[in-house]
């Protein structure tokens, strides 16, 4: 699939040259600039290395796959798509062209730019699984790279590459629609957790609360959230006319409130199911001792019973994380703001680039999310497996 992505961006266009964020503009082969040609090369280094790695994997070329060409394709992947970002930036029209005269102009990403990026992380993904970078090296990495970043912007080299130059048009709504999203999202995760949690151990009893409250999370898991947020509207607005002080606290029709209940209630079945099966897993072992010690029930349950049960709970709270994230982008429909803002105005002035400053940064917080919740899941199994054993 790398090579695929990888082979695409010597055929598609790398680059579009605009006069704005609206109007159709020139596309720009991969050779376009000198920064273009060294992503050229890079790639087609890139290109050439993975066929000859794969090869040898497959055992058509005699030989094993050494360990220095495969650390060496995981550090260009990622410079590949770094210069990638660069080159197209630092495009520059020549003298005397026609979008010289538009103080708007601007470059931005087409097809091959989007196959190198694509090709670069799966090759990287991969080469990191038969490398296994030390977590050093992959902070290295990391830091190495956004220096190239941040290099680049200090020296003036984004100003012209759209999508930045989208995000500083956009001024401080960036900055107030982001806070938005990670409180809106963050809100409505957490208070998924505490009631999501206290629905498996009903769920794990056979309570039949708990069978009730799982059943209305699975009913509300299988109905679109466009929809689900279209059916909050009237029984919000409903409910602050019949109780005039929910006002007070901003509860209405449109805006936060019904966004903060609809995502509540998406986050609360893979919470509630992996905390009810984790609390079933428990060794009935481990409880028959704790009662010899002396607990009560409720001990056991909050001494034993969860903390055995923690990694199944953040597996569950791993993925309502990341689909919290996701979803809260379409509660801008409703008021409720987020980066779903940005996305839906782009969406309907067939601005792509504003399209792009939203979803960026939502499709960075949910990796993040699910590389943090994924070491913390790893940690309390780690953690669990030693106390028990």
């Amino acid at each position: 699939m790398a090579v695929a992505f990888l082979a695409i961006a010597f055929v598609a266009p790398m680059y579009e040259l605009r006069p704005n964020r609206i109007a159709a503009g020139t596309s720009l082969p991969l050779w376009s600039s000198p920064l273009a040609l060294g992503t050229c090369l890079l790639t087609l280094v890139l290109l050439s290395a993975s066929l000859y790695t794969r090869r040898r994997e497959l055992g058509k070329v005699p030989g094993r796959v050494s360990r220095p060409i495969l650390r060496a394709l995981w550090w260009v992947s990622i410079v590949t798509a770094v210069v990638a970002i660069v080159g197209s930036a630092a495009y520059r029209p020549p003298s005397g062209d026609v979008f010289t005269s538009s103080v708007a102009w601007r470059v931005s990403p087409s097809l091959g730019f989007w196959s190198i990026v694509c090709g670069s992380a799966l090759l990287s993904r991969w080469t990191a699984g038969l490398v296994r970078p030390t977590g050093i090296v992959k902070a290295a990495r990391a830091v190495g790279t956004v220096a190239l970043v941040v290099v680049a912007w200090r020296l003036g080299l984004l100003d012209r590459f759209s999508p930045y130059a989208e995000f500083r048009a956009q001024g401080g709504r960036f900055w107030n629609e982001l806070g938005r999203h990670v409180f809106l999202s963050g809100a409505a995760f957490g208070f998924a957790l505490f009631v999501g949690i206290a629905g498996a151990v009903l769920l794990s009893r056979g309570r039949k609360i708990g069978r009730i409250l799982g059943f209305i999370a699975g009913v509300v898991q299988n109905i679109p959230s466009l929809a689900l947020f279209g059916l909050l509207l009237p029984v919000m607005a409903a409910l602050a006319n019949a109780v005039p002080a929910l006002r007070v606290i901003g509860v209405s029709g449109i805006g936060v409130a019904p966004a903060f209940v609809a995502l509540s209630a998406y986050a609360l079945l893979p919470i509630m199911l992996a905390g009810a099966a984790g609390l079933r897993m428990v060794e009935q072992g481990a409880k028959d001792a704790a009662r010899g010690m002396g607990m009560s029930g409720r001990q056991i349950l909050f001494r034993v019973e969860l903390p055995l049960a923690l990694p199944a709970i953040a597996g569950g709270a791993r993925t309502a994380l990341v689909q919290t994230i996701g979803t809260t982008t379409v509660a801008a429909l409703i008021g409720a703001g987020g980066m779903g803002y940005f996305v839906f105005q782009g969406v309907g002035q067939a601005a792509m680039d504003m399209v792009i400053v939203g979803v960026a940064p939502v499709v960075a917080m949910s990796l993040a999310a699910d590389r943090l919740m994924s070491s913390l899941e790893l940690h309390l199994a780690g953690e669990g497996a030693g106390q028990w054993h």
